[in-house]
């Protein structure tokens, strides 16, 4: 079981990190992490393509990827 110390560390990281992320970038995330909207939706509201959408998640998702695992190294 995970301490609350912890989780609160862990909430403290992803606000870190989220910050860090362009206006766009997050709102790709949210609506489509938080809202469930499908990337072709996502596309229509944000103003670009389905394969736009596709590689700002992708990407989005690496850069929050590659900073949890160089937290967790340095945790270790």
């Amino acid at each position: 079981m995970r301490s609350r110390s912890s989780a609160i560390d862990d909430s403290a990281w992803l606000r870190d990190a989220l910050a860090e992320l362009t206006e766009r970038e997050r709102l790709v995330l949210r609506l489509r992490a938080v809202d469930l909207m499908t990337q072709s939706a996502i596309a229509g509201q944000v103003g670009v393509s389905q394969m736009q959408v596709s590689r700002i998640l992708r990407a989005t998702l690496s850069r929050l990827r590659t900073r949890l695992e160089a937290a967790l190294d340095s945790a270790a």
